[in-house]
């Protein structure tokens, strides 16, 4: 009869979860995320890629040709008004580029074509997830870290192909031109991508979806203001791992790109209020020219990588935004 009881105990509790996760279905382009009691979240959605800009210009409600803005922050065809790449040098022929674009022809979409929608204030990245739908939001800064505390419990997404062996993958950040598979990131040639990316672009959570470009490609902007003080600018291995940083303690040095978790500016000095993640937060300060990791710092980019020193109403070439649906 115990026994009988721990049977129907045990096939209840797999039924509770199964449904769960059956009646959390997400939209198309959005992967399910597992909720975080520490982090108090519960499960949610979120875009399996960075948003793209869709203008649908026949009113239909669907994805047809023409309809996503390729370059991700103008109509001109050029990249963001940054000029010409001259891959010799590695650096553009700068314009300046325009401001807080996109809004009012646009609403974001997870889909693999086209480049990340970019030049968007906090705000406005905002008002552009909550276009969708009562359900949907710009992901919160707590929402991050549970997308990343996922990703970095999941052996896939070290290079080791064991946690803490390696690290974790760093998507496209302006690295490792001669990219091999064994890689935890590489250049795309001083390009924004569109689409899943290379290997390290491609970090699985343990739901076995995958999500991309969390890592490298763009900085995104997460919610939340965050002001608090004494912090400091540290690859985040450092970092309180609530707000910021990874759960687990790992050995991270230079020749294991610093495990791939990233770097965080977030010091006093710096603390403008409005959270960038994701992409190598020192890319202005550090002279990288697409948020990507540069100026030597081969470590800035990472999933648990950070910076509060741009307020919510900033908006450049590199800062872009990821929805999520509750």
């Amino acid at each position: 009869m115990v026994q009988a009881m721990k049977l129907v105990s045990i096939l209840f509790l797999t039924l509770t979860v199964f449904l769960s996760y059956a009646l959390a279905a997400c939209p198309d382009g959005y992967a399910l995320v597992p909720g975080n009691t520490k982090m108090g979240t519960q499960n949610f959605c979120v875009m399996k890629y960075e948003a793209k800009a869709f203008n649908d210009a026949n009113a239909n409600g669907l994805i047809d040709a023409g309809e996503i803005n390729l370059n991700g922050c103008d109509q001109s065809g050029k990249e963001c008004g940054l000029g010409v790449w001259d891959e010799k040098i590695r650096t553009w022929t700068p314009t300046r580029p325009s401001h807080d674009w996109g809004l009012a022809e646009h609403t974001p979409v997870s889909v693999s074509e086209g480049v990340p929608w970019r030049n968007i204030t906090r705000n406005d990245a905002i008002t552009a997830c909550k276009s969708l739908g009562p359900k949907y939001d710009l992901i919160s800064n707590r929402e991050w870290q549970t997308v990343a505390q996922n990703m970095e419990m999941q052996a896939d997404n070290w290079s080791g192909n064991a946690v803490g062996v390696g690290c974790i993958y760093r998507g496209n950040n302006g690295y490792n031109n001669d990219y091999s598979p064994t890689d935890c990131s590489y250049d795309a040639h001083g390009k924004y991508e569109s689409g899943p990316g290379k290997r390290p672009a491609q970090l699985v959570l343990s739901t076995g979806e995958e999500i991309f470009h969390f890592s490298g490609n763009i900085l995104e902007w997460v919610k939340d203001d965050y002001s608090s003080k004494g912090l400091t600018n540290d690859y985040v291995q450092a970092v309180n791992s609530l707000d910021f940083g990874p759960q687990g303690s790992y050995s991270c040095n230079e020749d294991n790109e610093f495990c791939g978790l990233g770097f965080s500016w977030l010091d006093d000095r710096w603390n403008n209020g409005g959270v960038l993640r994701g992409g190598a937060s020192s890319a202005w300060i550090m002279g990288g020219e697409f948020g990507l990791g540069g100026g030597g710092r081969r470590g800035d980019a990472g999933i648990f990588a950070a910076t509060n020193i741009y307020p919510p109403t900033f908006s450049y070439y590199f800062a872009g935004f990821r929805c999520v649906q509750h």
